[in-house]
């Protein structure tokens, strides 16, 4: 239990550092986009540093919620190898950058005050962490940790695959939002209310991805993981239907309330005049709880099928 709770305390504080890289990385591109790429040769230790957070986060969810020893040792080496090549690709590009006079020292600033001397060692910080994660199988006991189950449907565990990893993404981009919440609050609090129920959205998908994550799977009784699960889809579409129906009252009331005061939180939206991001947010919103009851209303009727059987 211990253990499990370093675990999800560690996983917490890389989800936090991803969020930021997340966001960051998006709107930075976007910018970049929209200057024809003017800064991706100067940032690109950034971007990839921005990708290496993120990716770094799924590679320790494996050693969280690992499914067989002999699996976890092979995706720990694996991973290990990218995670530490990322690393030194960071250090590589930095120090390119540096010996071709694009930097003007070791310490430039812009991206950041240290750029790219931070870079650089959180380079040397994640090649290290790679080197950790390939030979973890041997510095530590696999035996100790749990092995989650793995689905008994084969076409439900791909899309699995495909789908946390997109909501993943989604809900790290959003949790970004609220990490940067004091910088990029309306203190004018014109907009206060409609606001609140922007940022309550934002704050939606990661709520339910750790629900899901440290509550629901966690569950070893298939039973009690069943009922669980249909009870979680209900009240998470119930929540995320008030919710966006808040969020359109809102827009219904003052259509220019997120031009006006929520201008940094989706930056694409001022690039294309169309307001994707509260739109985006409401479908999945409401696209996920369908899909989670879905898939418990399902198992529901094949155990019933199994028990009729039998």
């Amino acid at each position: 239990m211990k253990k499990k709770v370093i675990f999800y305390a560690i996983e917490a504080v890389l989800y936090c550092f991803a969020s930021l890289a997340m966001w960051h990385l998006f709107v930075a591109l976007l910018q970049d986009i929209g200057s024809e790429f003017a800064m991706i040769k100067y940032a690109a230790p950034h971007y990839l540093l921005c990708l290496t957070t993120i990716y770094s986060l799924f590679v320790f969810h494996l050693f969280v919620r690992p499914r067989s020893k002999e699996g976890l040792v092979k995706c720990s080496k694996i991973n290990g190898i990218i995670l530490g090549v990322l690393g030194l690709a960071i250090i590589g590009l930095s120090v390119a950058g540096i010996a071709s006079g694009q930097y003007g020292s070791i310490v430039t600033g812009g991206i950041s005050a240290l750029f790219p001397l931070d870079h650089m060692l959180l380079g040397l910080l994640f090649a290290g962490a790679g080197v950790l994660c390939f030979l973890s199988s041997r510095l530590f006991d696999f035996d100790e940790l749990t092995y989650v189950e793995k689905p008994k449907s084969k076409v439900w565990d791909i899309f699995m695959h495909i789908l946390i990893p997109i909501y993943t993404l989604v809900a790290l981009f959003f949790f970004g939002d609220i990490l940067y919440f004091f910088y990029m609050f309306d203190y004018s609090f014109v907009n206060f209310l409609p606001m609140l129920v922007v940022y309550a959205m934002c704050l939606i998908p990661t709520v339910w991805a750790a629900i899901y994550e440290w509550w629901y799977s966690s569950k070893e009784d298939e039973i009690a993981k069943q009922l669980l699960g249909l009870k979680l889809s209900y009240v998470a579409l119930g929540v995320n239907i008030l919710a966006t129906a808040l969020l359109i009252l809102a827009i219904f009331v003052n259509p220019l309330f997120i031009a006006e005061s929520g201008t940094a939180l989706f930056p694409g939206d001022f690039m294309i005049s169309i307001q994707f991001g509260p739109i985006f947010l409401s479908i999945a919103a409401i696209v996920t709880p369908i899909v989670a009851f879905s898939k418990n209303v399902k198992m529901d009727k094949k155990e019933k099928e199994l028990a009729e059987e039998e």
